[in-house]
């Protein structure tokens, strides 16, 4: 054991093996030469035949036949011989020269003949003529012989033989024997049990416990590579695996090397360049701590420079350093070694990376690592210490940095101890990894909290998952975040944020990604994030996204190294693809030619087939098992179209090549609507998509927290601007206050710090934007500041939310890009002149319900109804009225006119002080057209609400039905209502309105202006919109309907209104009384 090894021993004892001698077997040299020089007087040639095989499958190829013929070659002519091994099993032989022997056939003579000369002759004559005869084809022969043969004597014959027969003919002695027999315990046990020594020969061992499991698991190693049926990505981490057990087991060195010689074998064949470069440090590390081997380190050691110096990768410069150490103190004895050729090599590395300014995260990581060499390059500790206490200052937030290396050095140096800041350094390395450890230790359980609850209560997990996030990103608790993020990611999907959900499953991949990149490593979230957003990608109709991620899924997959249990809804994908694709309007389908023969090449038949129905083409393929009737196809599309699968297709399908794409998502009932336009090469998906999945996830928990919006829909208007001033910036319209103009340009990459700054300050800007809108009443705010506090919205909403960095910094603007995917396909001509008529599904109108329920119940929802789980998909705002807009149009009454000849329905126009009441017009017209025949729009007139003033009256504005909902969900409806009181001195007016409203049996609504009560209104005519009798109601105050929820939402607690003899229990009296105890109940 050499010097290093000693002190890697007493510094790691866990890392060898823990096994004792208990007594040393017999088997020496001496003992062995005598055995075989006696092996024809006790009749052993049987067993030499035995031996030498076995000694040969080990130490030549491992592929040997058995001899099963008459002693003495029998009719085969050999004693053994190879046999043929498929390439892919070859490789992972790590003894012997498994390449050829695999692929050529080896001939094996055996002889304990003490006249070795004849014999050889003899043997290699009789394969020859075989050869010629038989056509054998064997291109080298072993001869094995107990005799010493002298080095001379043997290369003569061989060469002799050679021209003679022209067959590599190879002499082996009993030298090489008596070698090979003793080389390790394992050979020393083929020599013991082929010759059925004594057991007293054998060392007696008492196994440790952790050899016991290494040696288990080992054998279970080298039996799964046996079979053929491997992921070359599982054989890749076995063969790694397996050279660390068997170090550790303190395996010969000659064993060792062999299985490191198959690791580097495997990587290079099956593997990545980082599958390469760490077999080849695997190998360095082990022959130097563990074997002692100078100049096989060395030339490891530069191998691995070599694949450092060519590659971009922090990690591979981080073990590099490593090496370099072991090798600067191996340079100490060996002068031979052009040590400063190497330093060079390891600044120029160096100073690459911490020089980049668009990769902060690499350089912090480069700075750590490269501080351990310093001292040998002879900086001083006092320099040293103070650039370690910068980075230690500087760590937070950085996901791969590992301060662990630091403190060990920290510990381990003496020399720097010497430093004047040392003191400082230890301590906050100490603080940090305490508080890191603690911080851990809490997020666990905060997470395991939230996995218990995930199912049941949704909204309380999120806050649990939510509070762990900050605290496990870091390197030590990496595969515990991607987990959370990932039950994050579905929590956010089961409760209808899919742009949330979306974002956290992308950074998933991202970081899992970047885990494979960066250290070669596969992670179980590569595969699970992929397969999760193909199929949320899909839900929100970005198709070329989803076909994108399909792949991605298929490829992370197969580089796992583990088996993947199978899910039957991976078949569906390609299924509801093509239901999809059936969506696809006949605009955008003339552009889609290609779109067939890429899907076509993705494996996505199905897809593919619908793709070409749309275009005029019957897919063959399928066409031939509908034996070639075009009426069974056309009815195979037509049921495709209306499967339950379309159900969770939220919105129909872009593909990035429209003039427009609109994103749009629920949200505590406020319908967010995204739009942009353009060339989409700037990020404009990725940036719309992080605004809403950023909402999204800082209002997770608003349903637990009693946030329902008051605003109906919000607008955000997402422009690029290359001239913008800064970043990235957004404004609510003065005009239209629940609209959001943002404005952006491209991010300069060396400057990514301040964009990443610039853009998170942006997203707690918008969220304040969208506070204000949804909430425009102070009294929500105490809610949302609890959230903020209690549920940690804000370490949701920000860096796991923003896709913009980490998404296209990771995969590129571009890869999602129509012209990048499609360009080079084959294309089909359009053939259709329209949209095929049996796609062709026009959208239904909506069933409007009018809401007059039987009964109102004025209590809490019943025990199996539970509010607080609600998902965001059945949470609904109306957006009749629009809170923000009403607010600063300055509702001040309304005016009635009408035909005294009847020539048109009477007017009921909504009179305003400010003339952006024409947008709430605008908005209504957009939604309803200028007939609003389904009556959505539902007014109220409340006659007699004050008692005191008979001929006051109120009026009431408010949304009268919802689109009829099939599903079993409980909902929530928020309805917005606007009233106001009208305080005329006489009826005239109204009672005239009315009397029209009799004869006429319809009425029109449109908005009105004047900028003072003097002054004459402005009536915008062109703004009228038709309404049918039955959206209005007329009465007195006395009979208003228990069951009129409109009205009852315009009764205010101070009311007196007017009750006739006889009605003294008019429900109008109860309403105002439940209102009273309410506010009541409010203020204490």
């Amino acid at each position: 054991m050499g010097r290093q090894t000693e002190a890697f021993k007493k510094m790691h004892p866990e890392q060898f093996s823990d096994s004792k001698i208990i007594q040393k077997g017999k088997l020496d040299r001496d003992f062995l030469d005598f055995y075989f020089e006696t092996l024809t007087s006790k009749s052993l040639d049987k067993a030499f035949e035995d031996f030498c095989r076995h000694i040969a499958e080990v130490e030549i190829c491992p592929n040997l036949l058995p001899q099963t013929g008459p002693t003495g070659g029998g009719d085969s002519k050999v004693d053994s011989e190879t046999y043929p091994v498929a390439e892919a099993i070859s490789a992972l032989w790590y003894y012997g020269n498994g390449n050829k022997a695999a692929t050529e056939r080896w001939a094996f003579a055996i002889s304990a003949k003490k006249d070795w000369k004849p014999k050889v002759k003899s043997d290699v004559a009789k394969i020859a003529k075989v050869n010629q005869n038989e056509n054998r084809g064997y291109a080298k022969v072993f001869f094995m012989s107990n005799q010493y043969i002298s080095d001379k004597k043997r290369a003569d014959t061989e060469d002799e033989l050679r021209k003679l027969y022209n067959l590599d003919v190879r002499i082996i002695d009993r030298t090489w024997l008596l070698d090979k027999a003793l080389k390790n315990t394992n050979n020393v046990e083929i020599t013991i049990k082929s010759f059925g020594l004594s057991n007293n020969f054998s060392n007696e061992i008492q196994v440790g416990e952790r050899d016991y499991r290494r040696k288990q698991e080992y054998d279970q190693i080298e039996n799964k590579l046996a079979n053929d049926n491997l992921k070359s990505s599982e054989m890749v981490v076995l063969s790694q695996r397996s050279i660390v057990l068997a170090r550790e087991l303190e395996f010969s060195k000659q064993q060792v090397l062999g299985l490191i010689e198959r690791n580097n074998r495997i990587a290079k064949e099956y593997g990545t360049i980082i599958n390469i470069a760490d077999a080849v440090y695997d190998a360095a590390w082990t022959v130097y701590w563990w074997y002692c081997d100078a100049e096989i380190y060395y030339d490891y050691y530069k191998e691995y420079e070599k694949i450092v110096l060519k590659e971009n990768n922090v990690n591979l410069f981080k073990n590099l350093v490593t090496l370099w150490i072991n090798l600067h103190s191996l340079s100490l004895e060996n002068k031979d070694i052009p040590l400063d050729d190497h330093i060079i090599h390891l600044k120029e590395k160096y100073n690459q990376f911490i020089s980049d300014p668009s990769k902060p995260n690499t350089a912090i990581e480069a700075k750590a690592a490269y501080q351990l060499a310093r001292f040998f390059l002879g900086d001083t500790p006092n320099d040293i210490v103070d650039e370690m206490i910068q980075i230690v200052d500087d760590s937070f937030g950085h996901l791969d940095l590992d301060l662990y290396p630091l403190s060990r050095a920290v510990q381990e140096f003496p020399v720097f101890e010497e430093a004047e800041r040392y003191n400082e350094l230890f301590e906050r390395i100490v603080t940090i990894m305490s508080e890191q450890k603690q911080k851990s230790e809490a997020a666990l359980m905060l997470a395991k909290r939230g996995h218990s609850l995930k199912t049941k209560k949704p909204y309380e997990a999120l806050a649990y998952f939510s509070r762990s996030l900050m605290s496990l990103y870091n390197e030590n608790n990496k595969t515990h975040l991607i987990t959370v993020v990932m039950e994050m990611g579905d929590i956010f999907e089961k409760v209808g944020l899919l742009w949330a959900a979306r974002n956290f499953y992308y950074f998933d991949f991202c970081l899992c990604l970047n885990q494979y990149m960066k250290f070669g490593e596969v992670l179980p979230g590569l595969f699970m994030s992929a397969y999760a957003l193909k199929y949320i990608e899909l839900r929100l109709g970005h198709i070329l996204y989803a076909t994108s991620f399909d792949a991605l899924a298929n490829i992370s997959e197969h580089l796992y190294p583990e088996k993947i249990k199978s899910n039957d809804e991976a078949d569906n994908f390609d299924y509801i693809l093509a239901i999809q694709m059936l969506r696809t309007s006949y605009e955008v389908e003339k552009f889609l030619g290609q779109l067939p023969a890429y899907l076509e090449g993705q494996g996505l038949t199905f897809s593919s087939a619908a793709m070409k129905y749309e275009l005029g083409y019957y897919d063959e393929s399928i066409l031939d098992d509908l034996n070639g009737s075009t009426e069974a196809f056309d009815d195979l599309i037509e049921k495709w179209k209306v499967q339950p699968a379309l159900d969770q297709l939220n919105y129909l399908p872009w593909f990035g090549i429209e003039p427009s794409c609109q994103m749009q998502t629920n949200l505590l009932g406020c319908s967010i609507e995204l739009n942009t336009s353009g060339s989409y090469e700037h990020g404009e998906v990725e940036i719309g998509a992080t605004i809403l999945a950023t909402i999204e996830s800082f209002f997770g928990t608003g349903v637990a927290n009693d946030l329902i919006s008051l605003t109906g829909k919000i607008k955000i208007e997402l422009y690029f601007d290359a001239d913008n001033k800064s970043l990235i910036k957004g404004k609510i319209l003065d005009e239209k206050p629940n609209v959001i103009s943002v404005t952006f340009k491209d991010y300069d990459s060396k400057n990514i710090i301040n964009a990443q700054s610039d853009f998170s300050d942006f997203l707690i800007e918008l969220i304040g934007m969208v506070i204000a809108i949804m909430f425009p009443f102070g009294s929500e705010l105490k809610k949302i500041k609890k959230m903020i506090k209690n549920d940690a919205a804000f370490d949701r909403s920000q860096t796991f939310s923003n896709s913009v960095f980490y998404g296209m910094e990771t995969l590129g603007k571009r890869t999602f890009c129509f012209a990048s995917i499609i360009n080079d396909f084959e294309e089909l001509p359009m053939k259709r002149t329209k949209k095929s008529e049996t796609t062709d599904s026009k959208p239904l109108d909506d069933i409007i319900e009018p809401i007059v329920p039987e009964r109102v119940h004025h209590c809490k929802p019943p025990e199996d109804v539970d509010l607080k789980n609600v998902s965001n998909a059945d949470i609904t705002t109306s957006s009749i009225v629009n809170v923000p807009l009403w607010n600063i149009c300055g509702w001040q009454g309304v005016l009635f006119m009408a035909s005294p000849l009847h020539t048109f329905p009477p007017v009921l126009s909504l009179a305003f002080t400010k003339t952006t009441c024409k947008s709430i017009f605008e908005d209504w017209i957009k939604d309803l057209g200028h007939n609003d025949s389904k009556n959505k729009i539902g007014i109220r007139i409340i006659k007699g609400i004050d008692k005191k003033h008979p001929y006051w009256y109120r009026v009431v504005i408010c949304q009268l039905g919802f689109s009829h909902n099939s599903a079993q969900n409980a909902q929530i409806i928020a309805m917005p209502v606007r009233f106001h009181t009208m305080e005329p001195n006489n009826d005239v007016n109204l009672k005239m309105f009315e009397r029209e409203l009799q004869i006429v049996k319809s009425f029109s609504i449109c908005p009105s202006y004047f900028s003072d009560v003097t002054a004459q209104p402005t009536v915008f005519d062109k703004l009228m919109i038709h309404k049918n009798l039955d959206s209005i109601m007329i009465c007195d105050a006395c009979d208003v309907l228990e069951t009129d929820w409109m009205t009852e939402c315009a009764i205010l607690p101070t009311d007196d209104p007017f009750i006739p003899l006889g009605k003294e229990r008019a429900p109008i009296l109860t309403m105002i009384e439940r209102k009273r105890r309410k506010e009541h109940d409010a203020d204490f």
